[in-house]
């Protein structure tokens, strides 16, 4: 249910259109910061005059894009990286479009790491708010240089073998040291349906400027897939502590998906055909949970007060 409401708040108005269709206003109860009820009727306006009255009467809001790559030094030992999305951005994709296009963030990556080593920071805060996730050949670029030991990105991973799976992965590659090889030979081995386990490979520690020091995480509700899957890894293996709002995605999740048309509509049906457990073995559905609690940004805050928490914790704790 978290996970649910967390997702329809993000399009509010065009599904209230869905469910209570052409009205001329609606009724909101609410409860006040002091704790109080309250109620008021809001004039349904078209989506036109919607984004006109939401830019003519901005609210203040930090200046901030949780899609955007940034690394900087906070200050008094403070290093701060937000890695934006775990997939090539629009601008990255080049000419062919392709998502998984890494290189630009490997390079992203190894400047910022670079340049928290020059900076000579004692704490690194990773900033995996309002982040929707992505693929883990570009998170682990990161993890590797936090860690000073193998790691595997889940405790099991299973895999349904499907015939539209094994269809799709028919004629991949059989490498046996990257999970893409093991997944393909598993699924064209298996039976039509047969569920699979697959041994993940372990990924080795990166000792290009690696970052000995402490690691915090921020996340909120809406850090989403891979994101909260990375979370729970750092925090499964014991080299972060994680600050903010509980995640309303899981860490133990169905991902990896693949899609297929159905025959007479021509409708795409997008499935996760694996089944991931978080590093502690946990089966447990509930979202990532913070060490630190930090409340989400007010409305009509211009500072990012979860930030700044968060760097008030960091340089307390010391």
């Amino acid at each position: 249910m978290r996970l649910l409401r967390s997702q329809v708040e993000m399009g509010m108005p065009a599904y209230l259109y869905l469910i209570f269709g052409p009205v001329d206003d609606l009724q909101v109860d609410y409860i006040a910061p002091d704790g109080k009820p309250g109620s008021h009727r809001v004039s349904a306006v078209a989506i036109g005059d919607m984004y006109a009255l939401q830019g003519a009467r901005a609210l203040p809001r930090p200046d901030r894009k949780a899609g955007a790559r940034i690394h900087r030094d906070l200050g008094d030992g403070v290093f701060y990286l937000q890695p934006g999305p775990f997939s090539a951005t629009e601008s990255e994709r080049g000419e062919g479009g392709d998502a998984y296009a890494i290189e630009p963030f490997r390079a992203f990556v190894s400047e910022a790491f670079a340049a928290m080593a020059e900076s000579g920071a004692q704490d690194l805060i990773i900033d995996l708010r309002d982040n929707g996730g992505g693929d883990a050949s570009f998170s682990d670029l990161i993890i590797a240089r936090l860690v000073d030991a193998p790691y595997r990105y889940a405790s099991r991973y299973e895999v349904r073998a499907g015939s539209n799976t094994k269809a799709v992965w028919a004629d991949r590659p059989r490498d046996p040291d990257t999970i893409a090889g093991r997944l393909a030979a598993a699924v064209a081995d298996a039976e039509e349906g047969e569920l699979v386990s697959i041994e993940l490979p372990e990924t080795q520690p990166i000792a290009d400027n690696a970052f000995g020091g402490r690691v915090w995480v921020l996340v909120n509700r809406h850090s989403y897939s891979n994101a909260a899957v990375i979370a729970a890894l750092m925090q499964d293996l014991g080299i972060a502590t994680i600050m903010g709002e509980e995640t309303a995605d899981v860490p133990t999740t169905y991902g990896a998906v693949e899609s297929f048309s159905l025959s007479h509509s021509g409708a795409s049906i997008v499935y996760p055909k694996a089944y991931m457990v978080r590093p502690s073995g946990s089966e447990g559905a509930r979202g990532v949970v913070p060490e630190f609690v930090i409340a989400p940004n007010p409305v009509g805050q211009s500072k990012d007060l979860m930030l700044e928490t968060a760097v008030t914790q960091v340089l307390l704790s010391r």
